[in-house]
């Protein structure tokens, strides 16, 4: 059980590190943005994709679809890994630490936990058909 714990905690080991290494960037090397409030839409999208992530990593510690705990450890993990992302790009030149992003980057998390059930009844179906 412990294997599996690991390999569904992949996923969001890989965008968590991969979201820390963009993030490192300067400002300067990136490409220029296309619109207004386009950095709130990739934040969206990123921290969505991270919760999405934090959805399969808690799969296995659930028995019923319907727990309380596996979701507040999604909520926390999800909004404390987005204000230290912000509080890093303090760090890096050219880049900045953003109210408005941190509220992007929750609303992706938030927005992630929608597809909570059916991601998990997915998981659940593909290890049950698998065990046939």
């Amino acid at each position: 059980m412990k294997k599996l714990r690991v390999f569904f905690a992949l996923p969001a080991i890989a965008v968590a590190c991969g979201i820390f290494v963009v993030s490192s960037i300067p400002q300067a090397s990136l490409p220029p943005l296309q619109f207004d409030f386009m950095d709130k839409i990739i934040h969206f999208f990123v921290f969505f994709t991270f919760g999405i992530s934090l959805i399969i990593a808690f799969y296995p510690q659930t028995k019923n679809t319907l727990q309380a705990k596996p979701i507040l450890f999604i909520i926390v993990i999800g909004l404390l890994y987005s204000a230290f992302d912000e509080f890093h790009q303090l760090f890096v030149p050219g880049r900045s630490c953003e109210f408005f992003d941190w509220v992007a980057d929750s609303v992706g998390i938030f927005a992630s936990l929608i597809f909570r059930n059916p991601i998990w009844n997915m998981i659940k179906s593909k290890i049950s058909t698998e065990n046939l």
